[in-house]
């Protein structure tokens, strides 16, 4: 087990019970984390068309990149300048 600390809100702080302070943020973290990609439902023309060029992307058997490794590939088509 892992001990984590984060601010919060005097306000969001005060209505949670405080006897179950603990449960209610270890299952706000578990909730949270059950979520998986296929929970998002874009609602805009853009969105719902970065979604299918990123399903797509995938079906092709391609990796998906980390921030880092997106900087990393503009950096190298710039020349090593950005």
């Amino acid at each position: 087990m892992q001990t984590v600390s984060f601010k919060l809100p005097a306000d969001d702080f005060r209505r949670i019970p405080a006897r179950n302070r603990s449960d209610f943020f270890r299952e706000a973290v578990r909730e949270k984390l059950a979520h998986t990609e296929k929970d998002f439902t874009p609602r805009t023309a853009f969105g719902k068309k970065l979604a299918a060029l990123r399903a797509r992307h995938v079906a092709s058997g391609a990796k998906l990149l980390t921030a880092d490794e997106v900087q990393s590939e503009v950096r190298a088509r710039r020349g090593g300048l950005a």
